[in-house]
């Protein structure tokens, strides 16, 4: 299956959110579209300056991120493969996005965004959806500063659990504490892949897999 047969399923699913006002997720519609919104309690506990950039990676239509942190605005940027497409979402539902999305794979942020560009770079339900994973991480990591974070939450085993349909074509676990990815025939250990460059953490609650990355300082 090539990635862009996916695209249809992951369009068709936003197409029914709005339609919606959020599916089963109506909290989660509120939340996108609400400015006043404060930043997750597992993102903040990491942001340690003022004016921290952060990039929020596979955002989809609307970033999930809160939009203030103390009560002040964060500069976000939002990048999504199919901005295109939820451009043409957005206006049909005549929504205006607080934040809007910029075009780009998560695959070539280093191409548009260059070397060390964010304090903190964040993705949710995404990355196992990339046709790439591990060039994925590879370049959030090169678009985070030295010292900074690459913070990312998803389900596990996603891949398994969709029956391999659409972008479900990747699984993400753990295994002995390492961070590892699985898909195709092949599987990797991530932690160990970037261990030269980064520092990752793991923590799995309620079928979800946090991944804390912190690259190296220089």
């Amino acid at each position: 299956m090539k990635w862009e047969d996916g695209i249809k399923y992951e369009v068709e699913f936003w197409e029914k959110w709005y339609k919606t006002c959020g599916l089963d997720w109506p909290s989660d519609y509120r939340f996108r579209i609400d400015v006043n919104t404060e930043v997750q309690d597992h993102i903040a506990k990491h942001i340690h300056e003022e004016g921290i950039r952060i990039l929020d990676v596979g955002s989809g239509p609307l970033t999930v991120l809160g939009k203030k942190h103390n009560g002040k605005l964060l500069d976000i940027t939002a990048c999504d493969a199919l901005a295109d497409y939820y451009d043409e979402l957005n206006f049909r539902y005549r929504i205006i996005p607080i934040i809007s999305v910029e075009k780009c794979r998560a695959e070539a942020l280093l191409d548009k965004y260059g070397t060390d560009s964010f304090g903190l770079v964040h993705a949710q339900n995404c990355i196992d959806h990339c046709e790439l994973p591990i060039d994925a991480i590879r370049h959030m990591i090169g678009v985070v500063k030295p010292g900074g974070k690459v913070i990312m939450r998803h389900e596990v085993n996603e891949g398994e659990n969709e029956g391999y349909g659409g972008f479900h074509q990747w699984n993400f676990y753990g295994k002995d504490g390492k961070f590892m990815i699985s898909g195709k025939g092949n599987e990797y250990n991530v932690t160990d892949l970037f261990s030269a460059v980064s520092q990752i953490e793991i923590l799995i609650i309620d079928g979800y897999i946090t991944t804390v990355i912190t690259k190296n300082a220089l």
